[in-house]
């Protein structure tokens, strides 16, 4: 699909800043190890311009159990930057948007690379394949190195949707409990409530006018989190299979992919006379189920896709080995493998 021709020296070097970055991440304990960058290239000149800073995976920091690197390096101010510099240019052409990823990225982060790109695409500031995603390390190297394992995730988003990790269900607002019930009728605006196994009732709405991720889905998982951290729980990312309630019928593949990391283990669509218009559609131009085929995908690249998605190798991985250390180290190394949902 990828139409610009990358310098494939240029790509290994921005790829190596950030695994020389997550190195410093892990030795800080501020996350697991992975590093994530995004750059302007323009071919005609043949200069890279970074846009932000490289960002690390910040689980451990914030919280969240999809505070990957990709997710940060993806915040509403780089994204403004980004969009800033590319309306700067005389023109677009002959120039790429580079993403850089130490590990291969999870469908949580995919889902937000594709969201970006369908943006600038519908802004006119890039076209199809004008959005270029690289990584070094594979879900199996990671999970051989440094213990996490994305890739159930990936092979259950591939599933039909009855045998799916996260149970989806449909029921009207009056099958639902009555405190829930009340949060969907008494809003004046989208909302989705996470369901605690304790009986807390945590609320969030739709936020994308401030950052494009945040869809009321998303939004409560967050909140969750943050409470949980806030009353000082060791993995505030576990939502200890937590209930999500929803407008959105159809789960595109971000917001099911921010389930399975948050172990929220039950999606249940909720149908009132506003949910309609309230149910998220997560990427411009396409519908959350033709979406959630494109992220769930076995192969990269194929029809649907607007991202270029390219592996490099050899790539020298030193802060999956730095984390590797680290955990041999740990009394209780299991603490730090925020996998989501338990998928054995």
């Amino acid at each position: 699909m990828s139409t610009i021709n990358i310098p494939e020296k240029l790509l290994h070097n921005l790829l190596n800043e950030t695994d020389d970055f997550a190195v410093k991440t892990v030795t800080e304990g501020r996350g697991g190890p992975f590093g994530a960058s995004i750059h302007v290239y323009d071919m005609k000149i043949g200069e890279v311009t970074q846009i932000g800073e490289v960002e690390a995976n910040a689980v451990l920091l914030t919280g969240m159990g999809s505070a990957h690197a990709e997710d940060q390096a993806l915040n509403p101010e780089t994204i403004d930057a980004l969009k800033g510099y590319l309306r700067g240019l005389e023109t677009t052409e002959g120039c790429c948007v580079v993403m850089s990823s130490s590990g291969q990225s999870c469908p949580a982060c995919h889902s937000k690379q594709e969201i970006l790109a369908r943006d600038l695409i519908e802004e006119g500031l890039i076209k199809e394949g004008q959005f270029v995603v690289t990584y070094g390390a594979t879900y199996k190297d990671t999970a051989d190195i440094a213990g996490f394992n994305d890739a159930p995730y990936h092979v259950d988003m591939q599933k039909s949707r009855a045998d799916r990790m996260i149970d989806h269900q449909d029921q009207g607002v009056a099958d639902i409990p009555q405190a829930v019930a009340d949060i969907f009728e008494k809003s004046d605006q989208a909302v989705a409530v996470i369901a605690m196994p304790d009986g807390m009732l945590i609320e969030g709405g739709d936020n994308r006018a401030h950052d494009m991720m945040a869809t009321p889905e998303v939004s409560a998982i967050r909140n969750a989190a943050r409470i949980q951290k806030s009353n000082g729980a060791q993995t505030p990312w576990d939502l200890g299979k937590a209930t999500l309630y929803t407008s959105t019928k159809t789960p595109g593949p971000l917001g099911y992919a921010e389930c399975q990391w948050a172990n929220v283990t039950q999606w249940v669509s909720v149908d009132h006379d506003r949910a309609d218009m309230w149910a998220t559609q997560e990427a411009k131009g396409i519908e959350n189920d033709r979406f959630f085929n494109v992220i769930a995908a076995q192969n990269y690249n194929l029809s649907g896709a607007t991202l270029y998605v390219k592996r490099l190798e050899p790539f020298e991985n030193k802060a999956q080995h730095t984390w590797k250390r680290k955990l041999e180290s740990e009394a209780d190394p299991d603490s730090l493998l925020y996998n989501g949902i338990d998928c054995d």
